[in-house]
């Protein structure tokens, strides 16, 4: 991978890591798979499942762009978006394994279609702006 793409995958993952640690910590009290996971201040839900999920796709993304692996970049990607499918079929009903919500559904979305592109798009030709 080119410098400038590693270095958005390596900060969409420190994202992704930072969001899914500080998730599992405040979700530390419910049970692993809870279906109503704990709002993290105005921005998302996750239960404790959730948050490590999240902070292990970080972790891979990272170690997938580090290594040059776009495959291991593209496969935490679509994780990601699995999740976003998982959320919004499963928000109104009790099988909710990531206890998200709307706003998880986005940021999800966010980081699964941010590092699917980053990881399929083709390099840059040399003397191209």
């Amino acid at each position: 991978m080119m410098q400038a793409r590693t270095r958005a995958v390596v900060t969409l993952g420190i994202v992704a890591i930072v969001a899914g640690i500080a998730a599992a910590v405040n979700a530390r009290d419910q049970s692993l798979f809870a279906n109503a996971g704990q709002q993290l201040g105005g921005l998302f839900a996750f239960n404790l499942f959730g948050g490590i999920l999240t902070a292990v796709l970080g972790v891979a993304a990272i170690l997938g762009a580090r290594a040059g692996r776009r495959e291991v970049v593209t496969i935490a990607g679509a994780i990601f978006l699995l999740g976003a499918a998982i959320t919004l079929l499963r928000t109104a009903t009790t099988l909710n394994f990531l206890g998200g919500h709307g706003a998880t559904l986005s940021f999800l979305l966010m980081m699964g279609v941010g590092l699917v592109a980053l990881a399929i798009s083709p390099e840059a030709k040399a003397g191209s702006a």
